[in-house]
């Protein structure tokens, strides 16, 4: 149809970064088709790449009240409350999230999040084991469950899930950090290099790292 048409064409310049356009054609999209939540859904997640929260929840909401047995839009919702630090209407969401559809492991990883910042860890790692269980390569739910371990001093635990989310590709930039400073500990200062490398590529605004690599070039002498 063409609503779908211009759906597709928002899309397209959404990802050629034309953002203005994007959002015209989803608007024609929008206008119509009023009532298919994919087009609120779609417009929903280019605001929320474009951290414009407010507006993609409402956006989210819109595509619930036209498909209440979507969870994933539940589950967006949650992460864009727990960015605001809203944790109660983050929990909300995200449990009603798991009440449509509890197969969504990225919804418990989100829910273990919250849990982790109301310090309910109990909580927290029964949540990342269950995304786990679901799907055994789900990078966050390694790199939250280690850095819990890392920071909890559970060395063995944080190495072999911080290992693991690196193997998967995590893009979360302190999984690198963290495990180069155990890699330090054991005085394994070329593996420690390569990732702070990697979080430095993730992450290039981190002025700590950069001195920490530098120390570590002139301990093993490289120094062009």
């Amino acid at each position: 149809t063409l609503a779908i048409a211009w759906r597709e064409s928002g899309l397209a310049q959404a990802g050629l970064s034309h953002y203005e356009q994007a959002f015209s054609d989803l608007g024609k999209a929008i206008q119509l088709a009023p009532t298919d939540a994919e087009n609120y859904y779609v417009r929903a997640d280019l605001l929320s790449r474009l951290d414009r929260e407010d507006e993609a929840l409402e956006d989210y909401q819109r595509a619930i009240a036209i498909r209440p047995q979507d969870g994933v839009a539940y589950y967006k919702q949650g992460r864009l409350f727990l960015d605001q630090g809203k944790h109660k209407q983050a929990l909300e969401a995200i449990n009603q999230a798991l009440n449509v559809d509890p197969s969504q492991a990225e919804a418990f990883v989100v829910r273990g999040q919250v849990y982790e910042a109301l310090n309910q860890m109990s909580k927290a790692l029964d949540d990342w084991d269950r995304a786990l269980q679901l799907d055994p390569k789900q990078t966050d739910a390694f790199y939250f469950r280690g850095a819990y371990y890392y920071r909890n001093g559970q060395e063995l635990q944080a190495k072999a899930d911080l290992d693991r989310a690196i193997q998967l590709g995590s893009m979360q930039f302190e999984a690198y950090n963290y495990r180069a400073i155990l890699y330090s500990e054991e005085k394994a200062y070329d593996r420690a290099l390569e990732l702070y490398s990697e979080s430095i590529r993730l992450n290039p605004n981190q002025p700590d790292i950069y001195f920490t690599r530098a120390e570590y070039y002139l301990q093993l002498k490289q120094y062009a």
